[in-house]
């Protein structure tokens, strides 16, 4: 927490005096918001996770485009073989 240090009001702050402090709060405050910030995600880690998923996601998608020509094929292959049948009928 950002605490100023009191001075007594025997002599007024000169330039030096508030420059000191402002260093002062700058180092507390930026202590404080690395702080606040340590269990949050790093740009890196969102990198890293973001091209993780993107590769689960593109495997998935070859998976799937894999299985469903499979099983057109299947199909293709089954409505031949009756077209043949019923074509053999006549």
């Amino acid at each position: 927490m950002l605490v100023a240090k009191r001075t007594g009001m025997s002599r007024p702050a000169t330039k030096a005096d508030l420059e000191q402090l402002r260093t002062e709060l700058r180092t507390e405050l930026r202590t404080e918001i690395r702080t606040a910030l340590v269990p949050y995600a790093t740009k890196q880690d969102l990198e890293i996770w973001g091209s993780a998923l993107y590769d689960l996601i593109k495997a998935g998608q070859r998976e799937t485009i894999a299985t469903l020509s499979a099983e057109l094929a299947r199909h293709v292959q089954a409505i031949q073989e009756a077209t043949r049948a019923q074509i053999a009928a006549l």
